[in-house]
């Protein structure tokens, strides 16, 4: 019977021991260059819609050529705004996604999401902020050969989801952080932030069952990470992280 435990208990801490290193090992994706640099900057642009009309809108480009270009146009209806893709001037895809007035702010960058070795366009739309600790809402779409994939809903997308880079998986990894309640044993209640991994795949976000969920409270040292930072946060790196096998 104890030797039992003794295979139990080893088995369990290699398993703990080879997701930590897992967690360890993974990287940024985003390309600051490309994307950080443009963190909802507005360019009012005249822009020639689909239907003909001229609009001004808030664009962004991937880089200075402006052969691809992102416009948020609107609001046409209350709290939803039209979303243009355009290439080289001309609308080719159009969209419509929810934002605040307010707000009103999307990013834009280019990344190999699913490790074809060809770029895809990352749309990430700001639908709204809560009061209190400013918790961010927004969607995320993927454009690929003029088609429309999404929208996937994130919290946090920048600081504390965001795009990396996994070991033995092609592409980039999205994790998806939400803001939860819950508690430990000795400690009471608090705020903890859970994420959990997913890839694109066959144009569909796919969760990542092979990679343990991450989960953190949210403490002094976690909020002055989280506020000195305008770039993904490694949070789930921290030695008070809980590592959680699906």
């Amino acid at each position: 019977m104890r030797l039992y435990l003794l295979i139990i208990l080893s088995f369990i801490f290699a398993s703990y021991a080879h997701a930590n290193n897992i967690i360890d090992s993974i990287t940024k994706c985003h390309d600051s260059k490309t994307r950080w640099k443009n963190k909802y900057i507005e360019i009012n642009q005249k822009v020639k819609l689909m239907d003909g009309t001229v609009g001004i809108s808030n664009c962004l480009t991937v880089d200075d050529t402006k052969e691809d270009m992102v416009c948020m146009v609107g609001p046409i209806d209350k709290m939803l705004y039209k979303m243009s893709y355009l290439v080289n001037g001309s609308e080719v895809l159009s969209w419509t996604s929810p934002s605040m007035p307010m707000w009103a702010l999307f990013t834009l960058e280019s990344i190999d999401l699913d490790g074809d070795n060809n770029k895809e366009l990352i749309v990430t739309v700001l639908e709204t902020v809560s009061n209190g600790i400013a918790i961010s809402y927004e969607n995320l779409y993927v454009l690929r050969d003029k088609k429309l994939i999404g929208p996937f809903a994130l919290e946090s997308y920048g600081s504390l989801s965001g795009l990396y880079r996994v070991p033995n998986i092609k592409g980039c990894v999205i994790l998806s952080s939400e803001w939860i309640g819950d508690s430990e044993p000795g400690r009471g209640g608090g705020m903890y932030v859970e994420g959990e991994w997913y890839i694109l795949k066959n144009d569909v976000f796919e969760k990542v069952n092979t990679l343990p969920k991450v989960k953190r409270r949210y403490l002094y040292r976690f909020e002055a990470e989280r506020g000195s930072n305008d770039q993904p946060l490694l949070w789930f790196k921290d030695k008070t992280t809980k590592i959680i096998e699906n």
